[in-house]
């Protein structure tokens, strides 16, 4: 290459650069972002939740065996209606697992037999604590609302004793045998009056069948004002109950009493000797108990009369016996 073809440029005058791309023009500044503040005052506070009066409930599902049925019902019926079954299900468990009405093979075994709990009974009750259907009055037959007086009762199952109680005399369907009968079992004394009265005042006369239930001292005894009656000897039949029956309707009105006012913390160990029975009213002034059998020759110490569960004292519905009564003071 020739020296002739070669050219060099010379470097630019610095009076030939504009004044303005000389200048140098810093960035708009970034804006301040505000640190968060470490003041109490100022945190932002989180609501509190609570729980609702009515419809947080504590409950678990637990198994019932009655005869040869099973039952899988929430607890919190029991629980939170029956002081009896609430203080059975707040007592401490060394094993949550192992505990009776936790699992299908382990359930809560109702009493059976003659004088226990039929599973009928039982269903017609969950009737009325767990209704399937929706509704704003609770539909049951005369039969489905006599299990549930029965066990609300046996059970203190204290608003729906109530209950039961409006709904059968508001269905006006017992007999008045019936009204005798479940006035007694259950401790209903107007029930037990109306009944009597009932007999006393129709036309036609007691029956065998209604001897036989409601027992032949009665019988003799409504007969007897039955006569007065038609002498027109009476100013009051519901007076001539009164005086008749005194015995029976006062112990029947001293255990009606007992379902107004329940103790909160009842004994709930399985008794070591059966209750007396009902027919109370049939003993006179003068019985007294039987004196104590002579102490016998020292033994080893016996284990307490309590069973490892708590539902073993569930109590079953009495049935009380006629057999060998003494003769009611006039």
């Amino acid at each position: 290459m020739s020296e002739d073809s070669i050219s060099i440029t010379s470097p630019t005058s610095l009076d030939s650069i504009p004044t303005s791309a000389m200048s140098f023009q810093p960035p708009d500044p970034l804006p301040e972002v505000p640190l968060p503040s470490t003041s109490s005052k100022e945190k932002t506070k989180e609501p509190v939740i609570e729980e609702d009066e009515d419809y947080f409930m504590q409950s678990s599902f637990v198994y019932f065996q009655v005869e040869n049925r099973l039952f899988h019902v929430p607890n919190y019926r029991f629980t939170s209606e029956s002081h009896i079954f609430s203080g059975m299900f707040k007592l401490p468990q060394p094993n949550a697992i192992d505990v009776e009405g936790a699992s299908r093979n382990n359930p809560i075994k109702l009493p059976d037999g003659p004088d226990g709990i039929r599973h009928t009974d039982f269903k017609n009750f969950m009737k009325a604590l767990y209704p399937l259907n929706v509704s704003l009055t609770l539909f049951l037959s005369k039969a489905e609302w006599i299990s549930v007086l029965k066990l609300s009762s046996f059970w203190y199952f204290l608003s729906f004793r109530q209950m039961a109680i409006s709904e059968l005399w508001r269905m006006n369907e017992l007999s008045s045998v019936q009204k005798i009968e479940f006035g007694r079992l259950v401790k209903i004394s107007h029930w037990v009056t109306a009944g009597y009265s009932e007999l006393i005042e129709r036309d036609d006369p007691i029956s065998k069948e209604e001897a036989l239930l409601i027992d032949y001292e009665t019988t003799f005894s409504l007969f007897r004002i039955r006569e007065l009656r038609l002498k027109r000897v009476l100013i009051s039949s519901m007076q001539a109950i009164e005086n008749e029956f005194a015995w029976e309707l006062k112990d029947i009105r001293a255990e009606e009493k007992g379902y107004e006012v329940v103790e909160e913390d009842l004994p709930i160990s399985k008794p070591c000797s059966r209750p007396p029975s009902s027919h109370s009213w049939y003993q006179h002034e003068e019985w007294s108990p039987p004196p104590p059998l002579p102490p016998r020759s020292p033994s080893p110490p016996k284990q307490a009369c309590l069973d490892p569960s708590p539902f073993d004292s569930i109590p079953s519905p009495p049935r009380p016996s006629l057999k060998g009564k003494p003769k009611m003071r006039r």
